[in-house]
This record gives structure tokens, sequence and C-alpha cells, in this order.
């Protein structure tokens, strides 16, 4: 491997020798030595053809071992190509035959011929189509055609090559012209070279997108590349940054100091070519021209090289006949610090990507990058004959945009290169060089041993320490302003890897086993170690934890607590935080790990501060949920608020404040002395009922309720211990356990609590029965009640009323209540009677129509006759007895006729009930019932006369009034917008009223006709309805009114009913506008507006249902 970072492996070589007899010359030899003039694999690249003289060499690519002798031609073969199938091959030669080979059994499939030797041969990359290029005209064959056509050429044709979609041809010219042709031979563009040079050769790109160009070589030693349109391409100036972006610029040709001979592209994305030719060597240039590298020397010319498809090999052909491979092995260059990481692409670019934000931006360098540096805000590339000085162009840390600091014109060979801030480190061998921008020389350390690995690791401006690795086991600290080195530990075998903690007191190397050391930088004893490590990175952000890969998967350690892995390809070159970074294939990724593990390590040891600091990189709910409890358990409050303020759980931060509360109040020092250490150590003393209680309350919170019942039980009932226990249980719906606890001998209140809870508990989980039970047994009477009454349960009413006390007068009127609902009158008169409430006894019994029961209370309390005798008087007249109902009606009035005064509001039920008993019984009966109500009140005649001055003599008048309906279908919602709307419309089908006289021979009379066309009905459509009507045959039924009726109504003329449901509303029209009507809301009657104004005066009510009114 050279300084480049560039290994160069030489596969096979041989020179080619072919037995026969040279024809030009005339001459007979037993051993020939011809030059190669071509050559080329097979798309799989395994075979590899090679044009030797005039015969055809068949060569297995892995091992040059010779398979077949192919000859078909009489003169040299100066071309040979594959089909893009692999199917086919072919060759032309200086007899102008072209020859198409089966690649399976090497036989000759078809053979043509051109007028001139053939110079060219090229496969069409997508179809079997084969170009040939002799002297003065190119042809097209293909499988299925007979013959082939010939397009003659204005000059000798030298080259050919298909674009790699297959559409185009260019074919190169002896005077300096290249024809770029379709398949139909038509010339589409023109590209003509500056000062007419052959075209010796060209290839297109083998690649798809921006980067389809046209490499080209003559004999004016040029290389210059173009795109299909004819335009020639140079890249930028080499100092620039650009996002990712190749911006393309017409330029000049690349000068090659020596006559090509062939030129091929290389490289997996094609982003180079090689060039070959009079100098002896194949030189490799990248795709902007600009020279990399020599990757082979010969002794005579090379005529042609190819890239092997597949590989980074080149194979080349000389004029000597030797036949060569060589292997190129490419390092990765690249570098990386923090969140910047930098890499090489193309060999000459340098992409720098921004590990957070995944920004990239690349520094085009037009020339071949050998080593790349990067330190915080500084980037050093060094090229071929220079080394180039980056910084972003503003002070933002996310900043992407570079510009070039300083530019040290000087060639420098070294190993390795570290930039600082002001300084660049070179490393060759045992020697490190500290140069400053200036390039010049400040100081030089030479150490024990090869130095193997070098790390910066940050420290002052020209004060930076690095770290070193050497291969005799050191482990040295460099610091950039101190001469001599300090040695940190030493190994057995040589160091690979190296890098110190956060706060620089751990150091983990990797040596030539593989093996993984953790040393103590204060002590120098080693901490741990692990096999199969190739890498390792120390975390930014915490200084017990380091990440290590090895065997396609990372670990993780925290401390001194075993590690735990998570598979991930590639190698760990960075850690902050949560993030690993992992290059993998020149690809750096950015991969979220769990350090969840590492905070349960830290919990089952009790550091809590670890913990958390563990828990603050991306650990999800339960991981915090977990610190908290831990926490709790320790009652370290501080923490534990942290992680419930993290979970956003305002339940739990108000027990902890609660709980800080009740730990400044007991003051108790062993508590203090938790909530500094964060731990509970065997060795304290028993602690105090005040620390016991809060224990338990950080253990019922947490879940963990036989230990929380465990510990209030030895706090002791003076710290409300039992009390606890008993509302955690009970809160629990854990019963049992809490009578458990409260024993035999509790408190008579505290069970017949905890008895109602658990009644309440039944009820709420739909066991009613049990509830009720348990209520009764509680005492809770009036639940009990309300429940048996819900589901109708009579047993239970029963029991209660049997179980309740006489002076428990409220549960006794609430149990008669839901037993009369139940139609349980007897039971609930019962209830009634076990407090003496006459009233409501009597009032079942008549809603029970238990006349004896009643009549035989009513003879112990006579005062309460009237409530029985009126509704038994109803009774009778309701089951047709009016002879006893009159008797019971006499029972009740007569009492009220000795007690109250002869005054309006006597008489006015008086008349009431003679009203009813007019509408009960016939005239004849009336008169009498009046007539014995004379003789009883013979010392009331005054009252007679004032009774008789009451009664009013009805006289009802024909309200101008005609009733209708709305027709089916129209709601009354409906009707009443109708009605609202009051628009006035003329009907199509209005009535005329005509008085037409017949002719005397057919007996004249006078007819009312309904015809359109009346002025005089036009518009009263409700007339005509109503004179449509048969309102004398049948019963009576109202007028139906359509819409357009009702619209055609006027509001202030329609009176109408709305009496309450079921009935319906009823409607009315005023035929007579100019006779007011007026409705009482409460009866719905109408009156006479006169009339009605008059008697509200009068009697300040309305006459016929007497509802006062204003």
């Amino acid at each position: 491997m050279n300084s480049d970072g560039i290994c160069y492996i030489l596969g096979w070589e041989f020179q080619v020798h072919v037995e026969g007899r040279d024809r030009r010359l005339g001459t007979d030899w037993s051993m020939l030595k011809w030059h190669v003039r071509d050559l080329c694999y097979s798309p799989d690249g395994t075979i590899l053809v090679v044009a030797a003289g005039s015969s055809l060499l068949i060569y297995a690519a892995e091992d040059a071992e010779l398979r077949k002798t192919l000859k078909g031609h009489r003169d040299t073969i100066y071309a040979v190509d594959w089909s893009h199938d692999g199917k086919y091959f072919a060759s032309g030669s200086a007899d102008k035959c072209v020859i198409i080979w089966k690649a399976t059994s090497f036989e000759g499939l078809v053979k043509y011929k051109h007028n001139d030797a053939i110079q060219s041969l090229a496969f069409n990359p997508s179809t079997l189509l084969l170009a040939s290029c002799g002297c003065t005209d190119f042809a097209f064959w293909t499988l299925d055609q007979e013959s082939v056509v010939k397009t003659k050429l204005p000059t000798r044709a030298t080259c050919c090559s298909w674009k790699f979609d297959g559409q185009y041809l260019a074919v190169g010219l002896y005077n300096g012209v290249i024809s770029i042709r379709n398949k139909a031979t038509e010339e589409i563009s023109r590209i003509e070279r500056p000062g007419s040079p052959i075209i010796w050769r060209l290839r297109w790109s083998p690649i798809k997108g921006e980067r389809e160009l046209l490499a080209v070589v003559d004999w004016n030693q040029k290389l210059s590349f173009y795109q299909l349109c004819g335009k020639q391409l140079i890249y930028g100036n080499g100092h620039s940054v650009q996002q990712l972006a190749l911006v393309p610029k017409v330029g000049k040709d690349r000068n090659l100091a020596f006559d090509p001979c062939d030129v091929t592209w290389f490289g997996p994305k094609c982003d180079a070519v090689a060039t070959c030719g009079s100098d002896r060597s194949c030189v490799l240039y990248s795709s902007e021209g600009n020279r990399l590298c020599t990757i082979n020397q010969q002794q005579s010319w090379i005529w042609c090289c190819r890239k092997r498809p597949g590989e980074n090999q080149i194979v080349v052909g000389c004029q000597d006949g030797t036949i060569e491979t060589t292997q190129l092995l490419l390092t990765t260059v690249h570098s990386l610090y923090r969140d910047r990481y930098a890499y090489r692409e193309s060999l000459t670019d340098v992409v720098v990507q921004h590990l957070v934000t995944q920004q990239k931006a690349r520094i085009k360098c037009r020339d071949y990058v050998r080593k790349i540096a990067v330190y915080k805000n500084r980037l050093a590339i060094q090229l071929s004959d220079k080394i180039l000085i980056y910084e972003p162009s503003t002070d933002d840390p996310t900043d992407m945009h570079y510009r070039v600091r300083e530019k040290l014109s000087q060639t420098i060979d070294c190993q390795l290169l570290v930039v600082t801030t002001h300084n660049l480190v070179f490393c060759k061998a045992n020697h490190l060089t500290s140069m400053n921008f200036q390039g010049v020389r400040e100081r030089e350390w030479v150490l024990d041993g090869a130095v193997r690995y070098i790390r910066i690791v940050g420290g002052p401006p020209t004060r930076e320490t690095l770290l070193v690795g050497l291969k005799n086991g050191q482990a040295m600290k460099v610091i950039l302003d101190n001469t001599f080195p300090i040695q940190l530990v030493k190994l057995l075998g040589g160091i690979r890897f190296v890098d110190i903690s956060r706060n620089r007191d751990k150091l983990g190397v990797i040596d030539d086993n593989n093996t993984l050391s953790v040393f103590c930088l204060r002590s120098k004893e080693m901490l741990f170690q692990e096999p199969n490590v190739v890498s390792l990175a120390w975390s930014t952000t915490n200084n017990e934890l380091l990440s290590f890969s090895g065997s396609d998967s990372i670990s993780i350690k925290a401390g001194l607590f075993p590690s735990y892995a998570q598979h991930v390809k590639g190698v760990v070159v960075g850690f902050c935080g949560s993030f690993i970074h992992c290059l993998h294939e020149n690809t750096i990724s950015r991969v979220e790990v769990s350090l969840a593990p590492a905070m349960y390590y830290y919990l089952e040891a009790g550091h809590l501060n670890e913990a958390r600091q563990m828990s603050c990189h991306g650990l999800t709910d339960p991981d915090w949920t977990a610190l908290g409890q831990a926490a709790l358990s320790k009652l370290n409050l501080e923490i534990a608020k942290y992680a419930y303020i993290r979970l956003g759980e305002p339940l739990m931060l108000a027990f902890i404040q609660q709980l800080e509360l009740l730990t400044r109040e007991i003051q108790i020092p062993i508590l203090q002395e938790r909530r500094r250490r964060a731990e509970w150590s065997e060795n304290e003393t028993t602690p105090s009922p005040g620390a016991l209680t809060a224990m338990g309350d950080v253990a019922t919170y947490l879940g963990k309720f036989s230990e929380a019942a465990a510990l209030y039980t030895r706090a002791g009932a003076g710290f409300g211990g039992l009390r606890r226990v008993v509302e955690m249980y009970t809160d629990l719906r854990r019963f049992d356990d809490a009578r458990e606890a409260m024993g035999p001998g509790g408190d008579y209140e505290e069970q017949k609590q905890l008895m109602t809870k658990h009644a309440d508990w039944a009820r709420s989980t739909n066991e009613h029965h049990i509830a009720a039970k348990m209520y009764m047994d509680a005492g809770e009477f009036a639940k009990a009640i309300e429940l048996a009454g819900e589901h109708g349960w009579t047993d239970v009413l029963l029991e209660i009323s049997r179980r309740l006390d006489k002076g428990n007068r409220d549960c006794l009127e609430r149990c008669a209540k839901q037993l009369a609902r139940l139609g349980e009158y007897a039971f609930a008169a019962d209830c009634y009677a076990r407090y003496g409430d006459v009233e409501n006894q009597l009032a079942l019994h008549v809603e029970a129509r238990n006349w004896e029961e009643a009549f035989s209370l009513v003879e112990k309390h006579p005062e309460h006759t009237g409530r029985v005798y009126l509704p038994y008087a109803q009774w009778l007249a309701e089951n047709d007895k009016f002879e006893e109902a009159q008797a019971g009606f006499e029972c009740h009035v007569l009492p009220l006729f000795h007690y109250q005064p002869s005054v309006e509001q006597f008489w006015k039920p008086v008349y009431k009930l003679q009203r009813t008993v007019c509408l009960l019984f016939h005239f004849n009966g009336c008169k009498k019932a009046e007539a014995t109500l004379g003789e009883v009140l013979r010392l009331a005649k005054e009252s007679r006369h004032l009774l008789r001055l009451f009664q009013h003599t009805p006289i009802y008048k024909q309200l101008p009034l005609v009733e209708f309906v709305p027709e089916n279908g129209i709601s009354h919602e409906m009707a009443m917008e109708y009605l609202k709307s009051d628009v006035r419309k003329q009907s199509p089908d209005s009535v005329k009223y005509n008085h037409t006289a017949a002719n005397p021979e057919n007996n004249a009379s006078q007819t009312l006709k309904i015809s359109p066309g009346d002025p005089f009905f036009e518009q009263d459509l409700f007339t005509a309805k109503l004179l449509n009507a048969d309102l004398n045959s049948g019963p009576y039924t109202p007028v139906q009114l359509d819409a357009e009726t009702l619209r055609s109504l006027a509001v202030s003329e329609v009176i109408v009913i709305e009496p309450s449901p079921p009935l319906r509303p009823r409607y009315y029209k005023s035929v007579l506008p100019e006779v007011h009507v007026t409705q009482c809301l409460t009866c719905h009657k109408l009156f006479n507006t006169d009339d009605y104004e008059l008697a509200v005066l009068r009697m300040g009510c309305c006459p016929y249902c007497r509802t006062p009114r204003e």
C-alpha cells in the first residue's frame, strides 16, 4: 500500500506466444510473440477474450488458464467485444471479416465482410445489435437479418461505442470528428475536435443519469468529456463547496503528455477513467479529468485496458504480448469528531455530514484526496501537492457551508493526519510532527514504537491533547505545548484503538487480539476486559457509559455492570446520549439504543442519581415510572418528584407534596438521612411510627398493599395505623380483610361505616339484594327502603318495617309509601298506625276502597269524617247507588254548613256541589235535595237568600264561529305556519254566487251555482269550501281546509283551542269579524269579549272555571 491509501495487488501476468506463420513477412517461425491489440471480459467477468495476432485466446479470468484458441481470421485481429447477454462475442480483423462466435461452444455462428479492415466492434448494451466499423464504412448486424447493410463514412473510422441505453452510437473518425448516430444510422450530433486530431478511442460511461458522459482520447494527447448534445464538460475551480450538486461548465481538455491507446471507465460508480498508451503505464483519472494515480507500469506500449465487471480490477494488454491484471483496494479515508463526519468520495470529493441534522456538504477538490482530518470547526484535506484547511462560514453549530481558511503548498508524506484549532499533526512511523497553519514546524516527538492510532480528545487552543496507540503496546498522551509524551498504560501486544472517558479518568484500549481493556487512570488498575472487540466509544454525556462493537453487534456497558448487546451492522465510532454512530461500508448511520437495562442495573444497586441520568436519554414512560417508584420506596422525594413531573401525573405529585409536609412536620432524623443518602441501611435503628406511616403511604400508592398493611400495623393506632389499614382495604373493596384487620373488638361506628361502604360497593356492582341486606345490618334503613322500592321487594320492605322503631317516623313513612305504591295497603297502613298517622291511614283505606276499615277508624276519630264520606259518596255514585250516594254527600255537606260562616267563599263550593248533583241526578232529585237542605237550614234563612243571589242563570249566546279542520296530512305545526303566513292569494278554483233565471219552459227556479269568475267570492276560498260542504246530511263533521285555503285566512279571524294532550287542537273561523270573541286559556271556553270583560271586572275570575284574572 502506498501513502495515498491505495493498495495494488498483481493478479497474474504472462506473455502471449502463438505458433504459426507470419504471412505479412513471409517468414515461418516455430514460435512468434504477438502484441495484444484488444481484449474484453464476458458480462459476468469469468472469461477473458484476447486478440493476439490472428487468433482469439480464451482465458479463465480468475487464474489465467487458457481454455481455447480460436482461429478463424487470416490476419491480425484489431477488435473484440461481448454481447450484453453473454451468449455471443465478436471479433474483427484486418482481413475485412467480422465473426460472431457462440459463447457456450466457442464455435463460429456468422461471418460477414466489410470493404476494408475492421477497426472497431461494439455490441449494443440492451439488444443483440452489433456495430462494426471498417476504414470507410460501418454496419449494423442482428441475429434475425440475412444481410448486413453498410453505411459510408466520409473518412476512416477508428473506434465506436454505444450509449448505455443502447439508443445512440458514437463513432470516432480519423479527421478529429465524433459522429453520434441513432439505430437508423442517422447522424443526430457531430463533435469536431480542435486541431482535427485522430480520435483513437472513446467510451460512453456505463451508468444512467446525469453522469452519462462520453470519454474521448485523441493523439493530440488530450482527454475530454462530452454530453450527448456535444457539450464539453469540466467542473468548478476546486475550491468551492456545493450542497451535493454538480454544476457543469464548458471548459478545456486535459493534457495527458502521452499518446493514448485506450480508455475505460473504472470504479463502482464509474466516477473515474483509466487510460493507457505510449508512456507504458495505465493511469487513473477522475471523471473531471484530474490525474489520480498510476495503477500499472509496463516495459512496452499498453494498447488496451479493460475493467473486470463487478471488481476493482484492471487488465492491460501490451505491445510485447504481456497481459497483466491489477486489483485496486481503496482504503476508507475519513475522519470523525463529535457530530461531524467527513469522508472521501469519488477519490476527489470530500463529503461532510452533520450526524444530528443529517445535512451534507460536498467539497470538490479537483485532485486526489489523500488524508482528511476534522476537529470542531476545522477541516483539513491533504491533496497531491497541498493541504487545504477549511472552516464554517458562520458560527452556527449546524452550518454546513465551508470556506478555505489556509492553504499549505507542501507535499508531506505521512501515515496519519490530525488537525487542531491552530495546528496540523503528522504521523510517520514513530515520529509526530506539529506544524502551524503557516507551514512552520513547531514541535516533534519521537516515540518508542510505531504509531498505530492517534486521536484528539480536546483541550484549549494550542494545548490540545492527543491519545496515541503504539505498536509496542504503549498508550501515550501527547500535549501540543509539552515536549514530553506521557505514558498512560502498557500492554503486551500492539494497540489498535484507544479512547478516554468523558471525565478523563478511564481509558479503553483494544489490542491486536481484539481484546478490550478498560483501565482506571488514577489507580492504573484494570477494571474489566471484553473479547472480540474491534472498536469502542465512550459516551460524551455520561462518564460511566461505554459502547463497543464486534460480531455485527454493539454492546453497551454501564460502570462495572454486565454489558448488553444490540444487533447493528458496522463498527461504533461515536456515542452521544442514547445515539450511537456506526460506520458500515463507508456509510455512517445514527442508531438509537436503549439505556433502560443500564438504568435498571442502577436501580437494583440503589444508585438513584445515576439511574436518573440514564433515564434522561430517551427512556419510556414505564421506565420513568419504575424510577419514580424506586425513589419513593427509598423516600428520595426529589428524584421521585422529577420522575413524576416528566410523566405528568398530578396525583402522584400531590402525594409527594403531602409526604414532604409530613417529613417536615414529624422532623425525623432518619428520614432526613434517607433523603440525603437516598438509601435505607440495615444497620439503622427501627423507624419511628411517623416514618412507618410515611412508608406505608408510599407502599399503598405503589400497590404494595400487604407491605403497606404491615407498616401501618407497626406504626400503631396512635398514628392512625389501624384506620389507614381499614381505609386502604375499603378502597380496594377487600372488606373481609378490612374486618379482619379491625378485629372483633373494633369500634361500632367504624364497623357500621365499613358495612355501609361494603353495601355501596355491592350496589354499584348490581348486587342490589345483598346491598339491601347490608344496609339493614348497617342501620341505613333509608337506603335499604329506596333500594327495595326500586326493585319491588315487598318482603324486604316488610322486614324493614318490623325492624324499625316507631320513633323513626321518617323511615316508617318512606316504607309505607313504597308499600302503598306496590299495592300493599294493609301493610302500609300498619306502618302509619305505628306512629299514629290517622290521615294517611284513611287515605290508604279510601284508595284501597276498604270502607269498613275506614269507617271503623272514623268512629274512633270523628274529626276526619269528611275525608271518608265524600270519596265514599263518589264511589257509590260511580257504581249507580245514587240514594246511598246522596246520604253520603249529606254527611259531608251538613257539617260544613254547621261550622262555616255564610260568606261567599263558602257558598261557591256549595254551588259547585249543587251543579255536580244536577249533573249526576235527575231534576226531581235535585229539587228534593234542595228542599232537604232548606229544612235543615231553618236557622240560616238569610244565608239561603244569599245563596240564591250567587246562583247565576246561564244565558248562552250563539257565537259567529264556524269550526274547521286541516286536511289529512297537515299537522298542527304546519297549519299554524300556514295561518301565520297570511298570504292572500287568488285561487283558480274560486266560487261565484249566481242568480240565474231559468227558461219559462223549464219551470223557472232560483239556484246557488258554484262557478269560477264571480267577483263577489273570487278571493274568499273559505266561503267556497263552506258552501260546498254538505252540513245537513249525516253526522256533524267540520269543514276540511287544504293548505291554500289556510294560507288565505287572516290569522286575526281564526281562534285555535289547544287543550292538553291527548285532546287534539280545534280551529274556529269568525264569520263576523266585527263580533269580538275571547278564549279562556284555562278552560278553553269561548265568550263574547264584552261579556267576558264585564264578568272579570265583577268577579275577578273566569265566569266558567273561576280561574282568577287580573
